[in-house]
């Protein structure tokens, strides 16, 4: 009986301790893949059975694919699953940007792993990114890097070598801009350093860190004099080097855009990014200001040359460019105010409005010009633009002896001057618009 009793003892000790040990990871990515997590999982699953670790990495991968969790959302999700101690998961995967939001949920990896093996990572990496509260709660799983891109063809073109500091970079960028703004290609931007995306705030603190007094530096603390020596650094490049438009830009970036759910009865419910910032909105309202004034003195510079022969057909096709841009941005303003439930068609409607402005400008200021030449002969053309000279001079004949009739009438006191000033430069206008060139 006492044999039975070992035996069966043995038995479940030898079931026990063969059983293959399982772990759950957890990772959230804004890749379609998440590729990289799947090869170090598969790597290690691997490594482990080559050496019969018995222990195998379960992978739960949350994407866009599998999700409508934002990455904000799913960074909730993890601190809610460590606040209520749940044991779904053994590992996490996470942003070093949450290390002190997880921090105090998360072990002390100094007592719990030897120290050779600890310092096999980067002291200064795992200083920076890895530690919290005197302790050791992750390793870098991967590492990013932002490289500064170079114009070779126009480094090439002025004989200059790719800048290694910042000093250097505005050096030649200044000579760069100046020499090519004196060939007007007044398009250039001489430093793009305001990535437009939700996380562009990261390329500040990147600057910050490239500024640091060495290699081995940590990171500097915000109120010391490398921080502020390198925002006036900042600045330098901002006013000798980058433009109005990066400017703003980069105000976009004082605050991320608010997340609004659209949820949908029985359908795919899905997310919008509202502005909601009063400096942003400022920002966007002088822009929109900026760009009226531009059509509003277009719009009078066409109607002085509408009857120039050499620009006849041009300022025409211009005009019905604007028409078909200020139709598309009211259109664009009312599917920013309307609610439309399926995600399909909000994104569809407004790439619709993107295409279209981009495609009908592209036929109306480019390929009619290739296409005209045959539809309308030169005679034909010439006794159009005769007639719309002999209507013109009726109308400006008109209208002058009305401008006439109003200046004779208000002549003779301070407020007749003014408006005479005013019915003076009127006239001006309608002169140059009537004139037959």
């Amino acid at each position: 009986m006492e044999i039975l009793k070992t035996l069966i003892i043995v038995i479940f000790y030898l079931i026990n301790f063969s059983k293959e040990l399982e772990l759950n990871a957890f990772a959230y990515t804004v890749d379609f893949n998440g590729i990289g997590f799947k090869l170090y999982v598969d790597g290690f699953n691997e490594y482990a059975k080559d050496n019969n670790l018995d222990i195998h990495i379960n992978l739960n991968l949350m994407t866009h694919n599998n999700s409508t969790i934002s990455i904000q959302n799913s960074s909730l999700m993890v601190e809610s699953l460590l606040k209520k101690k749940k044991n779904k998961y053994d590992i996490y995967f996470f942003d070093n940007t949450y290390t002190r939001q997880y921090c105090s949920y998360l072990l002390d990896l100094n007592v719990r792993l030897p120290k050779e093996h600890i310092e096999m990572y980067d002291k200064n990496i795992l200083s920076q990114v890895c530690r919290c509260e005197d302790k050791l709660v992750a390793f870098p799983f991967t590492l990013g890097f932002n490289g500064l891109f170079s114009n070779k063809r126009l480094l090439k073109k002025y004989n200059k070598k790719i800048p290694k500091t910042w000093d250097e970079l505005i050096e030649t960028g200044k000579e760069i801009l100046e020499k090519e703004r004196a060939l007007n290609n007044t398009d250039l931007i001489g430093y793009n350093g305001y990535i437009y995306v939700d996380n562009g705030i990261c390329s500040i603190y990147e600057f910050l860190y490239s500024c640091r007094e060495s290699y081995e530096s940590p990171f500097p603390e915000l109120n010391s004099e490398t921080t502020i020596n390198a925002m006036k650094k900042l600045k330098q490049i901002k006013n000798e080097l980058s433009s109005v438009d990066i400017l703003f830009n980069g105000l976009a970036l004082a605050r991320p855009y608010d997340i609004k759910n659209i949820i949908v009865d029985e359908g795919e419910n899905f997310q919008i990014c509202p502005v909601n910032n009063l400096l942003i909105k400022l920002s966007i309202i002088v822009m929109i200001t900026f760009k009226c004034i531009i059509i509003i003195i277009i719009s009078i510079l066409i109607f002085m040359e509408w009857n120039i022969k050499s620009t006849f057909y041009d300022v025409r096709f211009i005009l019905a460019s604007i028409y078909v841009n200020i139709i598309s941005f009211i259109t664009f303003i009312i599917l920013n105010f309307v609610t439309i439930k399926s995600y399909k068609l909000y994104f569809s409607m407004q790439i619709c409005v993107i295409l279209t402005i981009s495609i009908v400008n592209y036929i109306i200021l480019f390929g009619i010009r290739l296409i005209l030449p045959m539809l309308i002969k030169t005679d034909e053309t010439n006794e159009i633009i005769g007639k719309l000279k002999f209507l013109s001079s009726q109308l400006k004949k008109s209208d002058s002896q009305s401008c006439d009739t109003t200046t004779n009438n208000t002549f003779n006191s301070k407020k007749t001057e003014s408006t005479s000033n005013a019915n003076s430069i009127y006239t001006k206008i309608i002169d140059y618009h009537y004139r037959l060139i």
